[in-house]
């Protein structure tokens, strides 16, 4: 795909008197930069954003500072938002939802699900781990309440009690007690 510059003149409409014709040729040169950076068939909104924005910095309309206040805001709705998503399917995932059904509904791959569940190895190894220093150190209360704590996220996260007794070796009154479930 190369635009030609009769496409990138009706692109801008009534924004091209606001620009030079040097300016009009140094966005001919950044629309093939755009091109190369997004060219696939499913990145037009990613072109689209890039000639808006290469457009109004060429006008003057923004400014660097401006462009990266606005991707750091952006961020921080992403990061907001995935926060948020995590939240909820946890939540989803304590009231009986499988994580079939968590993966359908959301459109979250099946290992970011798990990943977030705790249903991971690394999960497991980390409770894993924490049970084994405090079978080493039973006296030593803050190795208890780490192995507690892990145990509780694990079980949070929809780890079952025989995954949590195969991975500690406790038994289940133990780790019912540990995430306060009657026994």
């Amino acid at each position: 795909m190369t635009t030609q510059r009769h496409e990138l003149e009706a692109w801008l409409g009534d924004d091209l008197a606001g620009l030079t014709t040097e300016q009009v040729d140094q966005l001919m040169l950044i629309v093939e930069a755009i091109e190369q950076m997004y060219p696939g068939a499913d990145d037009e909104d990613e072109r689209r954003e890039a000639l808006t924005a290469a457009t109004q910095f060429l006008a003057g309309e923004t400014t660097l500072a401006e462009a990266a206040a606005r991707r750091a805001s952006a961020r921080l709705a992403v990061e907001q938002a995935t926060a948020a998503l995590r939240t909820v399917v946890v939540a989803a995932a304590l009231d009986g939802r499988s994580d079939n059904s968590i993966t359908t509904e959301t459109g979250l791959s099946r290992e970011t699900v798990r990943a977030w569940l705790g249903r991971t190895g690394e999960m497991a190894r980390d409770v894993r781990g924490a049970a084994k220093d405090a079978r080493e150190h039973p006296d030593d209360p803050d190795v208890v309440q780490n192995r507690d704590k892990l145990i509780r996220i694990a079980r949070a996260g929809g780890r079952s009690f025989s995954d949590l007794h195969f991975v500690t070796g406790l038994e289940l009154s133990d780790l019912r007690r540990i995430v306060g479930e009657p026994t």
